[in-house]
């Protein structure tokens, strides 16, 4: 999976691709939300994870738990948001509910501590009461505590954003995924077209790892003309998302039988509908479908 490449909350690249039950499906409605975030210094799990953790493999996705309830999750080494976080001690695995400084619910984790003193985690901080996560995503983020002390140094600048600000950057960033997955999908038609001289649906020789459905959008290849054009489609799934198409078609060229060209079409709106087919014209141009234009 392509990770966000942002420095303003790029810790939303670690939650993409989850899926799960709504908040209401778990459980926990507004009557006992304020028994659930009720301060838990008491809870065994709480202490298991106060102190710093880190992705071996990642410098920017450093976390600080703290036993009153705060967690610290860091954009750069330098940089860190703060967010308030609980815990659920009945759902197994383990379930954090995460909410602003206003108190908002702005996302849910689950969690698993490993024999080998590792943290598996996958959050999902969307700005606002998403479906939750259930179960592990197939490749687990897992954390290496470095140390027992959650104190945070002084020269890490700490921001608090409200919940609308944090669903804002969600949205940018599973937007930017989407754009990425396509753009990848494109290539793959590619690179398909030079070796079979046809377009084809099956891209899994030329790429891997791009599934048909992640937390915020369905994936799908329609060739429309195997000898001329192939469509890649990346369709919102919730509201405040645009969907994005990728097209794929053979340009006249003097030098080569064959030179493949690709755009990449947004949405000029927020939306959940399935695209109509881009317009191939006998020139060999192609328009996006009415309601999209060139991403830019």
């Amino acid at each position: 999976m392509i990770l966000c490449q942002k420095k303003s909350l790029i810790f939303l690249s670690l939650v993409l691709n989850l899926v799960g039950f709504s908040v209401a499906n778990l459980g926990i409605n507004s009557a006992i939300i304020p028994v659930i975030l009720a301060a838990q210094p008491e809870n065994p799990v709480v202490k298991q994870l106060v102190g710093k953790w880190q992705v071996p493999t990642n410098l920017y996705s450093g976390i600080i738990f703290t036993e009153d309830g705060k967690i610290y999750i860091f954009v750069t080494p330098i940089e860190a948001i703060q967010l308030q976080y609980t815990i659920d001690p009945t759902f197994k695995p383990g379930f954090m509910l995460f909410r602003d400084a206003q108190g908002k619910i702005v996302g849910t984790a689950i969690f698993e501590l490993q024999e080998d003193g590792q943290l598996q985690l996958d959050l999902n901080i969307s700005g606002d009461e998403q479906p939750a996560i259930t179960t592990f995503k197939s490749q687990p983020l897992l954390f290496k505590r470095t140390s027992e002390d959650p104190r945070i140094a002084t020269s890490v600048t700490i921001k608090m954003p409200t919940a609308s600000e944090l669903k804002e950057q969600a949205d940018q960033d599973a937007q930017l995924e989407a754009q990425q997955y396509i753009e990848i999908m494109n290539r793959g038609n590619q690179a398909s077209y030079t070796k079979y001289n046809l377009f084809r649906s099956n891209l899994e020789e030329f790429i891997k790892g791009i599934p048909e459905e992640t937390r915020n959008y369905r994936y799908n290849i329609r060739v429309v003309d195997e000898k001329n054009m192939v469509q890649s489609v990346a369709i919102a799934k919730r509201d405040g998302l645009k969907s994005y198409i990728g097209v794929v078609f053979i340009e006249p060229s003097p030098i080569s039988n064959v030179n493949t060209k690709s755009i990449i079409c947004e949405s000029d709106q927020s939306t959940q509908k399935v695209p109509s087919q881009p317009v191939l014209f006998s020139n060999q141009a192609v328009n996006c479908p009415a309601g999209y234009s060139i991403a830019e």
